[in-house]
C-alpha cells in the first residue's frame, strides 16, 4: 500500500499539468459551444455531453469536428 502512495507521489508532478491542461481545454470548449447561435439545442447538447464525458479526446473531437466556419470572440 505504501508503494502505491509513494508511486502517485512522484507522479504528481507529471499529473497536475495534465489535468490543468484537461479542464482548461473542457472549460474553452464549452463556452465556445454555448456562445455559437448557428449550432441547434440537440446539437450544442450532444456536444456538451462528448466534451464532458470524453476527458481530453471530447474537447480535442469538438475542436476538430464540431466547429462550424462561423467563428466566435471569446471574451
Amino acid at each position: 500500500m505504501d508503494d502505491e502512495l509513494e508511486m502517485l507521489v512522484d507522479m504528481l508532478p507529471f499529473l497536475i499539468p495534465v489535468f490543468l491542461i484537461e479542464i482548461a481545454l473542457l472549460i474553452f470548449a464549452l463556452i465556445d459551444l454555448f456562445k455559437r447561435e448557428h449550432i441547434d439545442n440537440n446539437t450544442r447538447i450532444i456536444w456538451a455531453v462528448v466534451i464532458i464525458l470524453f476527458g481530453i479526446i471530447g474537447p480535442v473531437i469538438y475542436f476538430i469536428f464540431g466547429r462550424k466556419e462561423n467563428p466566435v470572440d471569446i471574451d
